[in-house]
């Protein structure tokens, strides 16, 4: 920002917490809407933090301009995570510590090879392309999300109002309501009820 931008030190100051800010948005939007349109919510935080990378050196010279980037930045990086540490615990529901271990030690292995691909792309390429180069990366994740998407349930077209006959502790394969039925799916799998 300071190098491409000519931000100051000041608006990199602000732009940084914009972009710490905005996760509280993420955490609202995966709140309302990551359970009800799984497969959708995936591709769409995907998406867009795709776009954002692609975005950040092209109007790297318009504070306001990265400051709505590191918005959308901050709260799809956010809706992200945190859905793939949903999914990772409402798979592994009886090994959650080992789940999530496995799940932090890949996450840090990422930011790790991520430092390493930048310091690469600065030296040899330069500072300016740290966002394109980060954008195919995630260009290619989206690729991937997108065929991974294939296996997730889509609320809206399965019906939201599945219902239940036992008090919850797992989650339906269906519909991922509440479900005694638990890993197995629901015993009303087969007809969902639309509310």
């Amino acid at each position: 920002m300071r190098d491409v931008g000519q931000c100051s030190p000041a608006m990199i100051t602000t732009l940084l917490l914009v972009l710490g800010g905005s996760g509280v948005l993420g955490s609202l939007l995966f709140s309302h809407y990551s359970e009800r349109f799984p497969r959708i919510f995936l591709i769409a935080s995907a998406s867009t933090l795709t776009l954002c990378l692609g975005l950040l050196w092209p109007l790297a010279r318009s504070p306001a301009l990265l400051a709505a980037i590191f918005i959308v930045w901050g709260a799809s990086m956010l809706c992200l995570g945190l859905f793939l540490q949903a999914r990772v615990l409402w798979l592994a529901w009886d090994a959650a510590d080992v789940a999530m271990s496995l799940f932090s030690g890949l996450y840090n292995v990422g930011i790790g090879a991520g430092a390493l691909l930048g310091g690469l792309v600065v030296t040899h390429a330069g500072l300016e392309w740290i966002g394109l180069t980060g954008g195919a990366l995630a260009l290619l994740s989206l690729i991937g999300a997108a065929q991974a998407s294939r296996r997730l349930p889509d609320v809206a077209a399965h019906g939201r109002g599945h219902e239940h006959k036992e008090e919850a502790h797992r989650y339906c394969g269906l519909c991922q309501l509440p479900c005694k039925a638990g890993i197995k799916g629901c015993p009303d799998l087969k007809t969902p009820k639309a509310t």
